[in-house]
């Protein structure tokens, strides 16, 4: 096995062990979200974020990050060509997961600011409306 295969295999390893520690604390919600969705938030709407399901996104992405470079680095270290399958497999399944997700947040996004009857601001009603038209209501009645 020559000198590079066994460097590339090693630092493709540490990749798969680096990432791996990072799951193990993102699945304890400890440590730092890396998100763009969260990263490129500002400070006041990163307190309003919902850190719970960043860190179940980050966790399961770089689960699959760390499995698909673990399989990596066995295959550079043995040369079995057949691990390029579940290899790809890892790699479909990581895509439909990050499509899946993208689809869901963009559709739960558009829900809320349908639902608010506002502009730019999801998930918050005006107050005053709600109220004013109930109590309009039992005048009526």
């Amino acid at each position: 096995m020559p000198v590079q295969q066994i460097v590339v295999g090693c630092v493709v390893a540490f990749i798969a062990v680096l990432s791996g520690v990072y799951v193990s604390f993102t699945a304890r919600r400890k440590g730092p979200i890396l998100s763009n969705t969260y990263l490129f938030l500002s400070k006041e709407a990163r307190k309003r974020a919902d850190k719970k399901s960043e860190y179940k996104l980050v966790t399961v992405v770089f689960s699959f990050i760390s499995a698909i470079f673990a399989f990596l680095a066995l295959r550079i270290f043995t040369s079995w060509a057949w691990l390029y399958l579940p290899i790809g497999a890892l790699v479909v399944c990581l895509l439909v997961y990050v499509i899946a997700e993208a689809i869901k947040t963009d559709r739960y996004k558009r829900r809320a600011v349908q639902g608010s009857g506002l502009r730019g601001e999801p998930g918050r009603a005006k107050n005053s409306e709600c109220r004013g038209s109930q109590h309009e209501r039992k005048t009526e009645l």
